[in-house]
């Protein structure tokens, strides 16, 4: 999740040439609500009542990054064993680690 267009655009690619399988979720601020707190600045838990703990994690994070471009990739899913997925073997699955090391190995070239 990304409100970088370009960034989205970019990650999705490279999750498809490196096989760890990527799509843009919605990180609009309509999930902004999640994380509102009666006691601190934000709640970092998120509320139950969205169902959406992946997009509330991003709304969390992003109070954090002022000037960055950044995404969040949400990776427990698939962090072990799947069922069916022939590549990903049993125990720790190292999702999403092809995608992020092309990512930093190209991003001179495609600027990410």
């Amino acid at each position: 999740m990304t409100k970088d267009e370009k960034l989205a655009q970019t990650l999705v690619a490279l999750g498809r040439l490196t096989g760890d399988r990527a799509w843009e979720l919605p990180l609009d601020d309509d999930f902004n609500g999640a994380i509102k707190s009666d006691v601190a600045d934000i709640h970092n838990n998120g509320s139950p009542a969205y169902y959406a703990g992946t997009i509330v994690g991003a709304c969390f994070l992003q109070n954090f990054v002022e000037k960055a471009r950044w995404a969040h990739l949400d990776i427990a899913g698939t962090a072990h064993h799947v069922t069916g997925v022939n590549y990903l073997g049993k125990g720790a699955t190292g999702s999403s680690m092809r995608l992020v090391t092309e990512f930093v190995m190209s991003f001179g070239k495609n600027q990410g």
